[in-house]
């Protein structure tokens, strides 16, 4: 159907169109099933995200949420240093 790797399709469109097409053909309005997911199928090849070299996010959170401290001592010896 398309010459691309799954790299170079959006993966947000192809949920968005997915589910679209799932609640069409789920409530029985659609009557032409294989032309439905053709077009879906056909949504999802046309659109092509750019190549974005060097794109590596980390996987850590930038600010702490919370309003107390990490524990970065024992729980005993923070509760003799409480009292």
């Amino acid at each position: 159907m398309h010459d691309k790797q799954p790299r170079q399709l959006g993966f947000t469109l192809a949920c968005q169109t997915i589910l679209s097409s799932w609640m069409l053909l789920s409530t029985g309005a659609c009557r032409d099933v294989e032309q439905t997911v053709h077009s879906a199928l056909a949504r999802i090849a046309a659109n092509e995200v750019a190549n974005r070299p060097g794109r590596i996010e980390p996987r850590v959170l930038k600010r702490r949420r919370h309003r107390y401290p990490l524990m970065t001592r024992p729980r005993e010896q923070l509760r003799k240093e409480r009292v």
